[in-house]
């Protein structure tokens, strides 16, 4: 009686299990439009191991979508999707390293399943993981309740490859899920379509994805937005100021202006190093992040130390400006804002579109325009004083300046004309104090 009443408990749970098992399959919030699905397939003979099949579906206006086994970049399974043609798909096994472009793993085999290609403006991926499972190298266990995947996508034009090493750009998005691969279950024949029937019973959420994986953004990109940030938007623009505030505050420009943006460009020339690493890291792909920041940095600490100390010795031999000082000027403001504009696109190049990093993008943007205000208004205050010294100094405002024709008038009896000492038409005749003032 025990026996069968052990039995039959044995097939009511045989049977509630089967009829619990779906293929998992989940979509990125908000996106309902890209899905993932991942069910075990059960062996259809008892000498064959059980077999894991994935299919990923986006819109082609998807420039590429990507399933990863893990809860971070470095050290995930990820199989990235991508357009080959106006009809295919990319299938490409790569592995992570970081939170830079992963690398093909040749090592990794998996066919393609009929149903693969983009048909009505859908690409879709169906193909079978040969070495995933337990047997073939270890590297996910079907009997894992909480096995942990990540996903991201990059909208975008096509890339239309079909070179499983292609490059690609940051994500757009990410996020992570936890999958009970006991329920992700296809109990199909081999030969049939795995993902029948699926379901998101065996799919919830990583609450903690959003912390974690920042943090895998690795605290060398973390230093390198921090360094050039703080070289941007804060040590060159008010080292830049100290060059006019110097008509109102006395200090020697070549020991405190000149070794001060000194000291910010070697700031900005570290971060820059910071990113080099990773962008070699990534593959060194053409971007425009890298290449305005190299250009930038380049011109920053090649050309425009010289500019100013050609000014320097200009100034020391005829107390005036030359060409140099204008040069120096204006290429200097031009570099800082490109500098500046440049530190956003590095955010958009590394997908701000949620998470830490757009408050940290939306705190930059900010931050940025205070100090453009601020950076505009100290040179108009500047501007504006150094005008009404001017007044002050010469006494005769430019609109009281006598024209021309009483000019002519004001001959003497004697027949001598008028004195010297009357402003000529065009402006002040500037004192030596006022010369030192600061002109734009």
């Amino acid at each position: 009686m025990k026996v069968h009443t052990w039995i039959g408990l044995t097939v009511a749970l045989s049977l509630f299990t089967s009829a619990e098992a779906h293929p998992a399959t989940f979509h990125p919030q908000g996106r309902d439009d890209i899905s993932f699905t991942i069910t075990v397939s059960d062996a259809a003979k008892s000498s064959q191991l059980d077999a894991l099949f994935f299919q990923i579906q986006a819109p082609s206006t998807v420039q590429w979508v990507a399933l990863g086994q893990g809860d971070q970049m470095a050290g995930a399974h990820i199989f990235l999707i991508y357009a080959s043609s106006s009809t295919n798909v990319t299938v490409s096994p790569r592995a992570g390293t970081g939170h830079v472009l992963p690398r093909f793993n040749p090592e990794s085999h998996i066919s393609l399943l009929p149903g693969t290609g983009i048909r009505n403006a859908t690409m879709t991926a169906n193909f079978r993981c040969h070495d995933c499972l337990g047997g073939h190298g270890d590297t996910i266990n079907a009997t894992d309740s909480a096995s942990r995947w990540i996903w991201a996508y990059k909208n975008g034009s096509p890339i239309e490859s079909d070179d499983v090493s292609a490059a690609i750009d940051y994500h757009d998005a990410f996020g992570g899920v936890v999958v009970d691969l006991t329920r992700a279950r296809s109990t199909i024949d081999m030969n049939g379509d795995p993902f029948s029937d699926a379901s998101s019973d065996a799919v919830r959420p990583i609450d903690e994805l959003s912390i974690s994986e920042p943090a895998g953004l690795s605290a060398t990109a973390i230093a390198h937005g921090c360094l050039m940030a703080i070289a941007f938007l804060l040590l060159f623009p008010t080292f830049a100021l100290l060059v006019p505030l110097s008509t109102f505050i006395r200090m020697p420009v070549t020991t405190i202006h000149a070794p001060l943006q000194g000291l910010a460009l070697a700031t900005a020339i570290t971060g820059l190093g910071l990113g080099l690493k990773m962008w070699a890291d990534g593959g060194s792909n053409a971007a425009a992040h890298p290449i305005i920041g190299i250009v930038v940095v380049a011109s920053l600490a090649l050309v425009q130390p010289v500019l100013g100390w050609l000014q320097h010795k200009h100034f020391k031999r005829t107390g005036g400006k030359s060409w140099f000082a204008y040069l120096h000027r204006w290429l200097g403001r031009g570099m800082l804002a490109l500098g500046t504009i440049n530190g956003g696109l590095g955010f958009w190049w590394l997908g701000s579109s949620t998470g830490p990093l757009r408050t940290g993008m939306i705190v930059y943007a900010v931050v940025a325009c205070v100090v453009f205000v601020a950076y505009v208004g100290v040179h108009v205050s500047i501007w504006a004083g150094s005008a009404g010294r001017q007044e002050d100094l010469q006494g005769v405002r430019l609109e009281d300046r006598p024209s021309a024709e009483m000019l002519q008038s004001l001959n003497l009896n004697d027949g001598t004309k008028a004195s010297d000492d009357v402003p000529r038409a065009g402006g002040y005749e500037v004192g030596v104090a006022a010369e030192r003032g600061y002109k734009d």
